[in-house]
């Protein structure tokens, strides 16, 4: 529970830096606090939200339209070789995600040290 509040604060901040002194367009603004929010880097978990779901850093459009080649590039490949590669991502995810809670076993106990 305290993480959604963390988060729903943090939510809240950005899209207060970023709607108009009348409060009227936060709604239209919320979905972009939320990307800032999916895709900044955060101490807690040594990463982004984003790449812990992704398993990779967030792209920019232009950086998109020249993954999309690379990707249509690799189609051509043998599909023994992409379920090889395919339980190999799966793998290095596992592992992000293991380093991601102990970066943040990490962050708490260097915080408590400190309280």
């Amino acid at each position: 529970m305290g993480l959604a509040k963390a988060s729903n604060r943090q939510i809240k901040g950005i899209n207060g830096k970023t709607i108009n002194p009348i409060k009227k367009d936060w709604s239209i603004r919320l979905s972009d606090a939320l990307w800032a929010h999916k895709t900044a880097y955060k101490t807690s978990i040594g990463m982004s939200p984003y790449r812990i779901v992704f398993r990779k850093p967030c792209w920019l459009p232009v950086e998109l339209e020249h993954q999309t080649y690379l990707v249509i590039k690799k189609l051509y490949m043998c599909m023994d070789e992409v379920g090889k590669k395919r339980r190999v991502h799966i793998q290095e995810l596992e592992e992000i995600r293991n380093n991601a809670y102990e970066n943040e076993a990490i962050y708490k106990k260097k915080n408590e040290s400190f309280s």
